[in-house]
């Protein structure tokens, strides 16, 4: 993706959720807790920026969610 990227992402039952995205030498570079009240498909964009806002550079990247129970991973390649 170039500006940002739409991920579809299924939140399986209410609660907590972490979800995370990991650089390809495994190093979370941004990080957000999430609480949800019902189960529910959600639309995530990211924008290829870290926690602090600053945009990253170009290269493979893992976005990851759990709730300590179920994770999904997908991957994303960004370039710019």
């Amino acid at each position: 993706f170039i500006e940002e990227t739409t991920i579809m992402m299924e939140f399986f039952e209410p609660g907590d959720y972490y979800l995370s995205i990991s650089n390809s030498y495994g190093r979370v570079v941004m990080d957000r807790h999430l609480v949800i009240d019902q189960p529910e498909n959600k639309v995530i964009i990211w924008k290829g920026n870290n926690s602090n806002g600053d945009l990253l550079p170009d290269g493979i990247y893992f976005v990851s969610l759990t709730n300590g129970k179920e994770l999904q991973t997908h991957k994303a390649a960004l370039l710019r």
